[in-house]
């Protein structure tokens, strides 16, 4: 391959990892704003709930009191859960200026080359803290619904 095709090969490919890139901060600006959103919701659920009665609605029967405690357990741990999601992550940026600056470019080929495996490895980093994020989202909010509805099925039998 002559070097002339080789360095449009380089550009394509960075040029879609970029777009990659792109992608991966935009689904992770996503599962941001929904755990945010599923956190705001679970405790407005927990609100609604216990302020409209005034009282804590745990029924008599030993398996109505497991329901309930299920449900209720269910509730907190996907809040707890939508916490934990909610902490930061060392964010990885490509081709960031420090470690451009240390390195010497000999030609135009070379520092493609480096640009490319710095999208690569920016791109593996980032893509495995998204799928943690929407993991802990996914799991969260299944939680959150089954709780929720076994507490509105017991609150409504009551």
């Amino acid at each position: 391959m002559k070097k002339e095709e080789e360095i449009k090969v380089y550009e394509k490919s960075i040029e879609e990892l970029r777009r990659m890139h792109d992608e991966v901060t935009i689904m992770f600006n996503i599962a941001k704003v929904r755990i945010i959103t599923f956190m705001g919701g679970g405790f407005a659920f927990l609100s609604f709930i216990y302020a409209t009665k005034g009282e804590l609605f745990i029924p008599d029967e030993t398996y109505g009191k497991i329901f309930y405690s299920l449900g209720l357990a269910l509730c907190i741990t996907a809040l707890i859960l939508l916490f934990i999601a909610t902490r930061g992550v060392q964010w990885r940026i490509p081709t960031e200026s420090k470690k451009h600056d240390r390195f010497d470019h000999k030609n135009y080929l070379e520092y493609l080359k480096y640009t490319k495996r710095e999208y690569v490895e920016a791109f593996k980093i980032n893509h495995s803290h998204n799928e943690k994020k929407q993991s802990y989202l996914n799991f969260a909010s299944s939680l959150l619904m089954t709780g929720a509805l076994i507490l509105i099925v017991i609150r409504n039998f009551n």
